[in-house]
Formats: C-alpha cells, structure tokens, sequence
C-alpha cells in the first residue's frame, strides 16, 4: 500500500470514530460549562466606587465583588445558572438589578424601579426571597414588560429614557471626578434632579411602582394617589394632584358618524395653561385647592389621583359633563380582569338613561361573562356577542362588537395605589366608567366626608353648578353607615355593598334638619371607582322637575 493511501485510511479510520463517538461520547455538543459570570456598572450617575455588588442565581449560588473607580464589577460563579438577582450597596444607597437573558446587569436608580415594577413588592424583599421558584416566574416576557413600564414611567415623567436603549444590560458609562458619563448616565442625573425638584426620594417613588405594578396582588387599599410617572411632573401651586403633562379629555356627547368626543390636550402646572386643538386656556384657583375655572367659563376640580372631572361650557352657553386624566400606555394584557361599570346609554328617544354592566376580560382582549343590568339593580347574563379589545393607534383602545357591529373606544387610567379605570365612550355619546369588581367597605366612624357633586341629566347637560357636600360619619357597623350633613343636620344612611359588592346605596325619603324643617333624602345606586377618589352614581329622580333621572360624579375632596 502507497503511503499516500495509507493516509487516507487513517484519515477515514479517524473520521469514523469522531462519527461514532469514540471514548463512549455522543453525536451532541458538549454541554456548557456551569456556572454564571456577571458584569455590569453600578451608579447612580457618578460611579458607586467601591460598591459591594452581591448575586443570587437559580440554582442558589451567590457571589459578590467590589466595583471598580468606573462603577464595573464582575462577578464569576462556578455553578448555577440565570436568571439572577443583584443588589449593590455603598453606604445608604442598595440599589437591585436582574439578569435575565445574559450576563450583563447593571444597577442603577433605574433597574431599582424595574425591580420594583416586576416584583409588585419591595426589591430588597424581592432579593431576600429570591429562590428557584421565582427565578422560573421571571420570565423573559415579564422582564421586558417591567422595563417597557419604567421607560414610559420615566418618559412621561419628563426623563427621556427611550433613547438610552435597554437600562438593564445597554451601554452605561458613570462619571468619574470630572468626566461625564454617556446618554444613560445623563439619564440618572435627569432623575436625580426630578426627584430633587419635587421633593422625592427615590424610596418613595420606589414604593409608588410598587403600588402601581400588575404583580402587585396584595393590593387591597382604596387610598387614591398620582402614579408614579406623575410625581416627576411639576403640580400646580393650588393643586399637588394637578401635574404637568399630558391629559385624556372625554366630553360625552353626540358625534357624527365616525366620531368620538374626546382629544388630548398638554397642562403646564407651572404657567397653569392648558392646550389643545382649540388653543391654550387659562386655568384660575377659585380659593379652593384643586378647584378651578377657566377663561372660557369652565369648572373642574380634581381628585386626589389626578382625575379632573369638568362642567364645561360650550357653544351656545351649553355645558357638559366632562372627565379627564393624564395619558398613560397601555397593554391590552393590562386590562385583564373582572369590570363593572356604570354608564349612561342614550335611549331610542334620544335621552340618555343610568345602566350598569360587568364583565371579564381576557390578556388578549377577549370580553367574556357579560352580565346587564338596565335599571341598575336588576342584572342579566348576556350570551352570543363576540366583543374584544384592541389598541388604538391614536390612543387608548377599540373596544369591537363585531356581532352587532359597532365599536367604541375605551381608555384606561391606573391610579397610584394600582387599580386601573376604565372610561368607554361611544360614538353616540353614551359612555361609561369601570372600575375592578370588588367589595368595598363601611366608612370609618368620625370621617368626613367632603366631596364635589357634578351631574348630567338626560339629555347629557349639565345645567347644574357643581355642588359641595359635606358630612360627617357620626356610627357605622359592617354594612352600612350614618353621616350628618354640615349644612342643615340631617341625618341619613348609606349601605355599603348594595346593590352589589362594590356599590353604595341610599333610599328616597326625608329626615329631620336641625332647624325644626324637613329635607328630601334623594335615593341612589352609586359605584365606587376604585383608586380614584371618586363615585358614580345613578340618581333616579331629579327634584326640580328637569328630567327623570342624571348621572353623578362625586370627587372627594
């Protein structure tokens, strides 16, 4: 045999062999090597020199280092794997990051409120309980989720994050003595600065994206508070409820075919203008906090979530009821959920009546169980409609019956404490409020309760000048409650839950007044919204003779 030959035997023979595994092996690739490494940049704009920077891994392996002058550590682990959770602490200042999708996680006041968004808790709890069971929850898709949150929540807050890339693992530069960092660095100093100028600690904001993130399933509080983006914007001198920004304004009326009564509209808490399509408009104190007029003649005030409820004034001397709330984005998966509502539907006679409905809604927008109630109180399963959800290019959502073939649009707000409201509007303009389907509780003995009442009668008008009511709770027990009124001594009772959970009811009568007189007690079925510092109510009956029946927005002061 050639030499040459002989080569080529040998070549083949060894070929063979790799193809058969030689040693026993297989045909796969050889697994990776366990373990993690880490690296990233801890900051809070200037570098956190010296920072001890600790991991925890799925499998339960930790780690730490110690930043270097520039902010970077890097962390090597023998075993376990991602994701991992980090925490960085230098002095006062701990600060949270995950890695998820990669080994690169730096920790910032920003991956602070990431943390915070997907954990719906505290990040130092979230890092304290951080095990194998939460390391399989956090997903990828939850991941991104939390940092599409905080980069609006930034963005809106006037710090402009949507440049910077991703916050957790993207190019972050700190300063050093003298040396200015990159965008993302500039990033953290524009924060900084915002929670200086508003009085903040990062704590606090903190705590708010806890209250407001979806995971937060806890959450059982009706205290109504801004939303962490809010908190960024400047607040009017008169109003700390009243932010900068831009708002969603929903005036309910008829439109033409193909048109819905709502725009938006830019507030400058500084200068207190508002402007929209119309041009700008001077908003003026009344002496009340968080009550204003307009240079057009309009009314609004505004609860203590940052919902502004408005008596317009229109063409014509023609005021309307009015509701408005900062803009916000929002998932379809966000609205998932058990609703109820209370609307006004315009009737075939063209007046518009008090109704109520509830239903589910599906993560991918499907809306499912939907019960009616025409009269309120009276309720009915509603079957055969196929009603979904989609996003609206312009804003807020299509809410689609393609059974009957109609759509309105919906627009969704949440509140500080995390409960989200839902405000529907159709074409026609019948609209409605919903709010998550829960019980609501008897209030406190020794409460006051001091609210503005704004209505729209059947022909969605508001004639009437908003109202101020005052009471004080005087005995309560775990249904209902009793309240006298400031104004005259009267004395009447309010039931909680009824007609269903989450719901207030009062009974049509009369009560004495401290004067030796008499006062009509006027019934009604009133929703509380959830998070917003509000009702709505369905007044059957109207005193002065004006109508049957009108719709009620009651914010508390």
């Amino acid at each position: 045999m050639s030499r040459l030959a002989s080569l080529m035997l040998s070549v083949a023979s060894l070929a063979t062999l790799a193809a058969c595994g030689g040693g026993g092996g297989s045909d796969s690739p050889p697994p990776p090597a366990p373990g993690v490494s880490l690296s990233g940049v801890a900051a809070t704009g200037a570098a956190l020199a010296g920072a001890t920077v600790e991991a925890k891994c799925r499998g339960g392996s930790t780690g730490s280092a110690t930043a270097a002058a520039n902010g970077s550590y890097s962390i090597a682990l023998s075993t376990g794997s991602l994701p991992c959770m980090l925490r960085a602490t230098s002095g006062a200042t701990v600060l949270h990051s995950v890695a998820q999708g990669g080994g690169t996680a730096h920790l910032t006041p920003a991956t602070q409120l990431i943390v915070a968004s997907i954990a719906g808790t505290t990040p130092a709890a979230y890092y304290g309980a951080f095990n194998d069971a939460a390391a399989d929850a956090l997903t990828p898709a939850r991941v991104q989720a939390a940092h599409a949150n905080i980069v609006s929540v930034l963005t809106q807050g006037g710090v402009n994050a949507s440049t910077v890339g991703n916050l957790l693992n993207g190019t972050l530069v700190a300063a050093v003595g003298g040396t200015a960092g990159n965008a993302y660095d500039q990033a953290l100093d524009a924060l900084a600065l915002r929670l200086t100028a508003r009085g903040l600690s990062l704590a606090t904001l903190t705590d708010q994206v806890v209250r407001a993130s979806p995971a937060n399933t806890t959450q059982t509080t009706n205290t109504a508070s801004l939303p962490p983006q809010a908190l960024l914007q400047p607040a009017s001198a008169t109003c700390s409820a009243l932010r900068s920004g831009t708002y969603r304004v929903i005036v309910p009326q008829l439109a033409n075919a193909g048109e819905y009564s709502t725009g938006t509209g830019t507030f400058n808490a500084t200068t207190g203008v508002f402007t929209d399509e119309d041009g700008p408009n001077q908003f003026t104190p009344t002496g009340t906090p968080c009550s204003f007029t307009t240079a057009n003649g309009a009314e609004l005030v505004v609860s203590q979530a940052g919902v502004v409820a408005i008596r317009t004034m229109e063409a014509g001397g023609v005021r309307r009821l009015g509701i408005a709330f900062p803009e916000q984005v929002h998932a379809v998966a966000d609205l998932a959920g058990a609703w109820q509502s209370i609307g006004f539907e315009r009737a075939d006679n063209g007046t518009y009546y008090a109704d109520s409905s509830s239903a589910s809604l599906s993560a991918a927008g499907a809306l499912t169980n939907l019960s009616y109630c025409e009269n309120i109180t009276t309720c009915q399963a509603i079957s055969g409609l196929n009603i979904n959800v989609s996003v609206n290019a312009s804003g807020g959502f299509n809410l689609v019956n393609s059974t009957e073939n109609w759509t309105d649009r919906l627009f969704a707000y949440r509140a500080g404490n995390g409960d989200l409201m839902l405000v529907v509007l159709a074409g026609n303009g019948s609209f409605s409020i919903w709010t998550p389907q829960r019980a609501t509780s008897p209030v406190a003995v020794g409460t006051r309760q001091l609210s503005w009442g704004l209505w729209a009668g059947i022909n969605l008008q508001a004639t009437s000048a908003i109202a101020v009511n005052d009471y004080n709770v005087t005995a309560a027990d775990a249904t209902t409650w009793t309240r006298v009124a400031a104004s005259d001594g009267h004395s009447e009772t309010v039931t909680a839950n009824s007609p269903r959970n989450g719901w207030v009811s009062r009974a049509d009568g009369t009560a004495p007044t401290t004067g030796g007189g008499t006062v009509t007690v006027r019934g009604f079925n009133g929703l509380v919204v959830r998070g917003m510092g509000m009702s709505a109510l369905s007044l059957p009956t109207l005193n002065n003779g004006s109508g049957s029946g009108s719709y009620y927005l009651s914010v508390n002061q």
